[in-house]
């Protein structure tokens, strides 16, 4: 058996203010409890005001000139399960209740129907059960005077509905009017209404019941597969993946879209969204969005998670510090909701000018930087939030720096992170186990060659928990999670590194080439055809160090720039193994070391070990699809 590279986790989310906020009414007889955006004029000097909150819709028939009549009725039609065919789909009736001898023929297929009158004060609620309108027997009068009809109407008893069409009017026992303004988008002719208001969500703030006239939605879905506007989207987390295809894909004002761990949503069109947007995480599951194509409106929060830091951190049942970088662009996080140290909170960028973590002292809001990564930790690991605009599918360039030629007092290694909500394939073993077309490390190290400061440093380092380790373009297939951070080292005068949207794909895409689950670093198994794998682990005090070698075609004894790759030096190399090169050593110890396939049965690797003395250790070989006929021997050059 091998062992397999993992180690962190991520959440997200995402949130969208578009136009107000929730607003709890109490009316006692002043409008002003209402804001601006939630009035409508409707004609006759008469004016509606409707707002929401979690648990109520708010509506107030309101005249300020002449009092109503004492038998006006203001009445509101609900239609509940909103349709993209408003007339001809979902459930409810485009006849209304007959009521005063009148019965209203609605632009919707209405599901409830409340009324308040003056006389009384008395109200209603009716309920279309499939062959009439049904009496709920219940009183939401909250306040009646000559020029007011104010009720709550509770969510729960409209069935809680994700988004709603609606009709208000006035009537009384002469028939129907309250809406002949020409701004008022609800006409009357005789007992016939026309135009309708909302296709907003009730799941968020930010929406304006007023803001949508005529506006068809698709309603919920759990599978969006042909784009539009949605007031609810939910994804859950099965491993699935939803393609929009080519249609743009809305979230409505006051809509809802929820992507759980594991899940996963590709759009090629335009990404809007006026509700709120939340991605998910935990341990060793990511959700992913891709965006191919047209634009983005809107943010989203990536709820990402981070690992807890205690005193027992870092170990491989307590790992602690992660590095993370935002899966949103420049995406912001709440610094308080990290761990502290005095008044250090615990997100600290790398710098390489002089090799320090730099903590920040603010608790409030943290603006990342896109492609940065950071050493951040938790009290209790879980998830934080990163808000921000998730990137399209488009490349993304970060500046490389270094600081020791020339005699800087500094080093060449930048801590850099997936700015993707999505996964990333690190190698060519990844990009040809999964739905990704390229890979990171070829692409920079190979292809335009912008990474190492030396020929052996051509990869990229990572924390697995209680060590720093390592993988090139030889390694087995290796992802990184959405916003996962990583070590690469900068050349000579700085460069350019790439991260290349050929590389994206999702954690579904990943489990279905059954080579990987799902971890922060995913590394998998598939294997190639003359390709050899062999592992050496020291283990002593509960220590764990390892060394690879690969054995490929096209690579040789000497060094393999990509292939040959060195130790990690902010590793604890008080224990440490590795190999050094077959020819043309120069003292550089290598965590991966990659020979010619053809020369298995022949060769001698050098192998050093550091360790503790006088302490006992242990030496461990794992190899897969080596020959049957391959003999493997320890020997030790040293002591003879």
């Amino acid at each position: 058996m091998r062992k397999c590279l993992f180690v962190f986790v991520l959440l997200f989310s995402f949130q969208l203010n578009h136009s107000q906020s929730y607003n709890t009414v109490t009316f006692s007889g002043n409008v002003n409890v209402f804001n601006d955006a939630e009035r409508k004029w409707v004609g006759g000097g008469a004016r509606y005001f409707l707002t929401y909150d979690e648990n109520y819709i708010y509506a107030l028939a309101n005249r300020n000139s002449e009092a109503f009549g004492e038998y006006d009725h203001f009445t509101i039609y609900f239609d509940t399960d909103p349709q993209s065919d408003v007339t001809t789909s979902g459930n409810g009736s485009t006849s209304g209740l007959n009521w005063d001898s009148n019965t209203p023929t609605l632009p919707i297929k209405a599901d409830y129907r409340v009324a308040i009158r003056r006389n009384n004060s008395e109200s209603w609620l009716h309920h279309y059960d499939g062959s009439s309108w049904a009496d709920q027997s219940v009183n939401y009068t909250e306040w009646v005077d000559e020029n007011d009809l104010f009720i709550r109407i509770p969510k729960a008893d409209l069935g809680n509905p994700d988004a709603v069409y609606f009709v208000a009017y006035m009537s009384y026992n002469g028939g129907f009017f309250g809406a002949a303004n020409a701004g008022y988008a609800t006409t009357i002719a005789g007992t016939t209404i026309s135009g309708y208001y909302g296709g907003i969500g009730l799941l968020s703030s930010g929406a304006t019941m007023w803001s949508n006239a005529n506006t068809p939605i698709l309603g919920s879905s759990t599978n969006p597969t042909v784009g539009g506007k949605y007031a609810k989207v939910t994804l859950s987390s099965t491993n699935s993946s939803v393609d929009a295809s080519s249609n743009n894909f809305e979230i409505i004002e006051g809509g809802q879209l929820t992507i759980d761990k594991a899940s996963s949503m590709t759009i090629s069109g335009n990404f809007k969204n006026y509700g709120s947007a939340t991605m998910e995480s935990d341990s060793n599951e990511f959700s992913s969005l891709i965006i191919t194509g047209g634009n983005i409106t809107g943010n989203v929060t990536y709820n990402r998670w981070i690992n807890g830091i205690s005193s027992a951190s870092p170990s491989s049942s307590d790992p602690g510090w992660d590095l993370l970088g935002s899966p949103m662009t420049n995406g912001t996080l709440t610094a308080s909701n990290l761990a502290t140290d005095g008044t250090n909170y615990a997100i600290q960028p790398y710098d390489n000018t002089d090799n320090t973590w730099n903590a920040t002292t603010d608790g409030g809001t943290f603006t990342t930087t896109t492609g940065v990564g950071y050493s951040m930790a938790k009290t209790t690991a879980g998830t934080v939030g990163f808000t921000g605009v998730p990137s399209h599918k488009t490349n993304v360039n970060i500046a490389l720096t270094e600081n020791m030629s020339g005699g800087g007092s500094g080093d060449r290694w930048n801590l850099i992170a997936n700015p993707y909500p999505a996964y990333i394939a690190l190698n060519n073993a990844a990009k040809n186990a999964s739905s990704a077309t390229g890979s990171l490390l070829w692409y920079n190290a190979v292809s335009v060659d912008v990474l190492g400061y030396t020929d052996s440093e051509e990869g990229i380092w990572y924390w697995d928990g209680d060590s720093y380790e390592t993988a090139n373009n030889g390694s087995t297939a290796l992802w990184a999670a959405p916003g996962q951070a990583f070590f690469v080292s900068s050349p000579v005068g700085g460069s350019t590194f790439s991260f290349r949207s050929g590389g994206l794909t999702t954690q579904a895409s990943i489990v279905s080439y059954e080579v990987g689950t799902g971890d922060d670093f995913i590394s998998g198994d598939i294997m190639e055809d003359n390709r050899g794998e062999l592992f050496i682990s020291l283990n002593q005090n509960d220590i764990e160090r390892r060394t690879q070698v690969y054995f490929l075609e096209d690579v040789y004894d000497d060094l393999d720039s990509g292939y040959d790759t060195r130790t990690f030096p902010m590793n604890d190399n008080a224990t440490s193994i590795f190999t050094r090169l077959v020819e043309g050593d120069e003292g550089v110890d290598l965590a991966i070391q990659s020979l010619a396939y053809s020369e298995m049965w022949d060769k001698v690797i050098p192998l050093g070990i550091n360790a503790l003395g006088g302490e006992e250790m242990t030496i461990s070989i794992s190899h897969r699809t080596t020959p049957a006929d391959l003999n493997i021997y320890l020997e030790d050059t040293e002591e003879g």
